[in-house]
Order: structure tokens, then sequence, then C-alpha cells
């Protein structure tokens, strides 16, 4: 039996700065569909979780971002639920509205650091008043762990659909999100907040093909992120709706420890999961150890 025994909303202890009133999103973030990332933490029983360290939200996600201020709309959501047993989990959801995996890791590590001390200096970094060169380049990404995880996953999806579809080939594309902090020259730090992504994609339009995803992919689509928002800005389409295919959607969250290793001064998380993303064809990995 689930009740709701109290809702918070939690304010700053003081007045947000002048010069963080206002959050210019980019054009990706402007672009992405307003969904959340939901994470879930499970811990041993403490009150530590509802001390209002709304510092940290502050700092992370000034005000300004141009939206309602209802909770159906809020940039951050998190829920303290009570078992029986005494355990507690906490759920957290975030928009992918301003910010991506990295940003939410930025987030959760910094609340975790002011609730156990709050002489913790939350220290995000926005990169909207900088100036870049223009840069055109390929790249060619190894043949990471995620990468192989990732064709066999998509492999089995892409022949479930065909057996479902009587038999009858479906074509179909893998659309995998990598942070660019790393890749761009030069490297952006880890506190960056935004959405700093792009994309390739490994398509699968003919039967005989769908066995070698990884060895016939040697190439980065330049820009293909970019190209693909900017479209969906221009026509006021959703991300993506052109693709005439399955479309599956991949991301990985095996780099951030923050899942196992969240701590609010009660130890680290018994378990630590990502609930129901937004569609059912993404995949989400991440670590169990």
């Amino acid at each position: 039996m689930l009740s709701i025994v109290s809702k918070k909303i939690i304010k700053p202890f003081t007045p947000t700065p002048s010069t963080q009133r206002w959050h210019k999103l980019s054009i990706l973030d402007q672009c992405l569909t307003h969904f959340y990332m939901p994470f879930v933490f499970f811990y041993p029983k403490n009150q530590l979780l509802i001390t209002p360290h709304s510092n940290v939200k502050e700092l992370t996600f000034p005000h300004g971002v141009p939206w309602g201020n209802g909770v159906d709309r809020a940039l951050i959501v998190a829920q303290l639920s009570h078992f029986d047993c005494g355990g507690v989990a906490l759920s957290v959801c975030l928009s992918h509205k301003i910010g991506d995996g990295s940003s939410a890791n930025c987030f959760l590590r910094d609340w975790a650091a002011l609730t156990r001390t709050s002489n913790t200096n939350p220290s995000p970094y926005f990169i909207e008043d900088q100036t870049w060169t223009n840069v055109s380049k390929r790249g060619l990404f190894s043949l990471a762990q995620n990468l192989a995880v990732n064709a066999l996953v998509y492999k089995c999806a892409a022949s479930s659909a065909t057996i479902v579809n009587s038999g009858s080939f479906k074509q179909s594309q893998l659309v995998q999100f990598f942070d660019l902090r790393e890749i761009i020259s030069p490297p952006l730090p880890p506190n960056s907040i935004g959405n700093l992504l792009t994309i390739f994609s490994s398509p699968i339009y003919e039967k005989e093909k769908a066995k070698n995803i990884l060895s016939t992919r040697n190439i980065v689509e330049e820009n293909e992120y970019v190209m693909e928002m900017l479209n969906a800005y221009r026509t006021g389409e959703e991300p993506f709706h052109k693709r005439k295919c399955d479309l599956y959607f991949s991301s990985s969250l095996c780099k951030f420890p923050f899942l196992q290793n969240l701590d609010f001064g009660f130890g680290k998380p018994i378990r630590a999961s990502f609930a129901k993303g937004p569609r059912n064809t993404f995949i989400i990995l991440m670590r169990t150890y």
C-alpha cells in the first residue's frame, strides 16, 4: 500500500544572485523534448536526505529557464520512499532539457557532498559565455566494451522486431550518444553543465548486414546530432521524426561512479538503478558492481 506522507518545495536559503537569474539554453537544449532522467537509489533509513541543502540546486541550475514553475515542469523532482523494513529509496528525476548524464552526475555528487558537510562549494562549469573556434573533423571511436554490448542488444532487438512482424525484415537504426567533453579540443572539464553530446547511428537496412554492425561502421558521421537538432528546430518536428525505420537509442552511464558511490553521509547505496526511460527502445548501460 503506497501513501504520500508529505510534499515539499525546497527553496534556496538566500536570494538568487543577479548573475545567475537567467540560464540560456543552447540550440541542442532547446530541441530536446522535455523528459526526465529517472534515477533510483536504495539506502538504509536516515533523515539526512530531507535537509534542505538547496544551495546546490541554486548553484547548479540557475533560475530563468523559460517554462512554468508547476511540478509537472520542474527541473528536478525527488521522492523519498520509506519501506516497512526500515530502508528508504531516493528517486531523483532531472530534466534532460538543461543537462545530460554528466550534468546529472555533477548535481548528484554535489548534493551528496553538501549533505555530508556544509563546507562543500559546488562548482558547476557553464560554457555559454565562451567563444569557440569552428573546427570540422572526422573521428574514429575505438571498439569499446559498451559498443560491443550495444551491438548485441541491438541485434537481439532487431531480430525480435522481425519475428513480431511475421518474419518480415524491418529496417532499423541504432542511435548512440557520446559525451563531447573529452573529445573536443581543448577538452571541457567534467563538471560542464548542459547537453554536450554527439551521436552516430548504425543502420541495418538489409538483413544480410545485421551480422556486421560494428565491423562495417568505421566512421563517425560529422555533426550528425547537430544537424538532426537544427532540422528539428527549423521544421518544428521532433528529432529523428523523418527517419522512416525502427529507432533504438543507446546511452552509457558506465563511466560515472556516482550510481554506486552516492554517499549522503550514511554509506553507499545498496542498489542503484535507472528507472523506465522516455521510450521502450532506449538502451541504458550502467555498471552493476
